[in-house]
C-alpha cells in the first residue's frame, strides 16, 4: 500500500495493510530487495479507510501516511514516529468518490508534500498544493480521457537537471514572471492583481497574477446580497441566506479554493425564501466547470444554478452549453453562446426589467426581452438538484459567486 524509510536506515520499506478482514497495518523492513524483519504499526479496523500515499507531511523528518475513506469521502494523515502512531489530522474532505489520490509529492518545488488525485470517470488530473494538512490552492493537469490509463507512481523523473531559472531569487521562476508582468521587479509577497492572493500563492496555484482570481478577496459590489463560497460548508459568507446540503455534494477544488462538487443526480443546495432574495432585478454570476461536454444533467435536459419551481426565477444551462433565464412554467430567453468544454468559465446573467443579459468569461450577448405577465419574485433559491420543481446544478466542482441586487456593472 506504500513505501518509505520507517526505520531511518536509508533504504526504503514497505507498508502493508489487511483491508479485507483485520484492518491489520503492517511494515516490512527492507535492505535493498532484502526483507530484514517485520513490526506491527496501529491498525485501523474500518475497512472503508485505505492508505493512498506516504510523506512527510509536517516536516519533522519521519514518513507519515495519508489515508482515504472510500465511503464519506474523507481523507486525514497519521503522523508518524518511525512505525509509532503520533497523532492525526484530518483534511479537506472530497465525498465525490470518483476523484482518487493516486500520488504525492512536491509539484511545486516549495519543498511541501503535495497530493495527486485522478478522476476514474472522466480522466481528469488535480494537484492540491498543499502546506501539511491544510490545502492552499490546486491546479488541474491535462487530462487523460482514456481510461486505460492509470497513474501508476510519482518521482523526479528528470533529477539533476537545472532547477527553473531564477535570477533575481525570489522564488519566482523567470519563465512565469515575465510572461505576465514583462520585467523581474514583482516579488513573491507582492499582489500585483489585488486580490489577496501573493504573487506566489498565484504561482502555486497556477492562477493568473495578473486578474482577480478569488470572488472573497475582491471588494463586493454594492447591492450585493448573497454569496455561497463552499470552503468547508454551505453558508453564505454575508450572512443572510445559509444552505444546506442534499445528495452527495462534496467539497472538491474550485477555481480557487474550493467548490461544490456534485454529481447531477439529487444533489444540491437549499436556500430559504429569504426576503432579501426576493429581487425583480439581479445579477447571478459564478464559475462553472462541466465534468462532461454532452451531459450537464441526468435527469432532464437542463441544469439549473439558482432558481426557484413554479412561476419562479431560475438561471441554468442546456445540454448543448447554452444559458437560459426562465421565469419557470411561463417564459424564457436564452444566450446563443456556450459551452461543451470541461474548462472553468465565468458565466453570469443580469435582469433589469424586461432586458436580460449573459455574461460568459466577461463577454456580454443581450437575450430577447422576458415577458413578465406575472408579477413573480426570486423566492425560494435553490442551488442545487432534486425534485421538481428545484433545479440541478451538474459541474464537478463550481460555485455560484453571488447574488446581486443590481446589474453587472451597473
Amino acid at each position: 500500500m506504500g513505501t518509505g524509510d520507517f526505520n531511518g536506515d536509508g533504504h526504503l520499506d514497505l507498508l502493508w495493510r489487511d483491508a479485507h478482514l483485520s484492518g491489520g497495518n503492517v511494515v516490512w523492513y527492507m535492505n535493498n530487495t532484502t526483507y530484514l524483519g517485520w513490526t506491527y504499526i496501529q491498525s485501523q479496523t474500518d475497512l472503508n479507510w485505505r492508505i493512498v500515499g506516504t510523506g512527510d507531511f509536517n516536516g519533522d523528518g519521519h514518513r507519515d501516511i495519508l489515508w482515504r475513506h472510500q465511503v464519506t469521502g474523507q481523507n486525514a494523515i497519521w503522523y508518524m514516529n518511525g512505525t509509532s502512531y503520533v497523532s492525526s489530522a484530518t483534511i479537506n474532505p472530497c465525498a465525490d468518490t470518483t476523484w482518487e489520490i493516486v500520488g504525492t509529492g512536491s509539484f511545486n518545488a516549495d519543498g511541501l508534500l503535495d497530493i495527486l488525485w485522478r478522476n476514474r470517470v472522466s480522466g481528469a488530473n488535480v494537484v492540491w498544493f498543499m502546506n501539511n494538512a491544510a490545502q492552499i490552492g490546486s491546479t488541474y493537469l491535462d487530462g487523460q480521457s482514456d481510461l486505460n490509463w492509470k497513474i501508476a507512481g510519482t518521482g523526479e523523473f528528470n533529477e539533476g537537471g537545472p532547477p527553473p531559472s531564477d535570477s533575481d531569487g525570489d522564488g519566482l521562476p523567470d519563465a512565469w514572471e515575465l510572461p505576465y508582468f514583462g520585467n523581474l521587479s514583482q516579488t513573491a509577497a507582492g499582489d500585483y492583481d489585488g486580490d489577496g492572493l501573493t504573487n506566489l500563492q498565484e504561482y502555486q496555484g497556477g492562477t493568473n497574477p495578473t486578474l482577480h482570481d478569488f470572488p472573497g478577496t475582491v471588494p463586493l459590489p454594492s447591492g450585493a446580497v448573497s454569496w455561497w463560497s463552499a470552503q468547508d460548508n454551505a453558508l453564505d459568507s454575508l450572512g443572510n441566506n445559509p444552505g444546506t446540503l442534499a445528495g452527495n455534494v462534496g467539497y472538491l477544488p474550485g477555481r480557487v479554493g474550493q467548490g461544490f462538487g456534485l454529481d447531477g443526480s439529487g444533489d444540491g443546495v437549499g436556500l430559504s425564501t429569504g426576503v432579501s432574495l426576493r429581487l425583480q432585478d439581479f445579477t447571478v454570476e459564478g464559475w462553472i466547470r462541466r465534468s462532461s461536454g454532452s451531459i450537464v444533467t441526468y435527469t432532464g435536459g437542463t441544469a439549473g444554478l439558482v432558481c426557484y419551481g413554479w412561476a419562479g426565477y431560475g438561471f441554468g444551462i442546456w445540454q448543448d452549453g447554452r444559458l437560459f433565464l426562465t421565469k419557470v412554467g411561463i417564459d424564457s430567453v436564452s444566450s446563443t453562446m456556450g459551452f461543451t468544454d470541461t474548462a472553468w468559465h465565468h458565466v453570469a446573467v443580469t435582469k433589469t426589467g424586461t432586458t436580460v443579459i449573459f455574461y460568459m468569461d466577461g463577454g456580454g450577448q443581450r437575450g430577447a426581452g422576458l415577458h413578465l405577465n406575472v408579477h413573480v419574485q426570486l423566492r425560494h433559491c435553490h442551488r442545487g438538484a432534486g425534485r421538481q420543481p428545484r433545479c440541478e446544478l451538474f459541474w464537478p466542482h463550481g460555485r455560484v459567486r453571488r447574488v446581486q441586487s443590481r446589474a453587472v456593472g451597473a
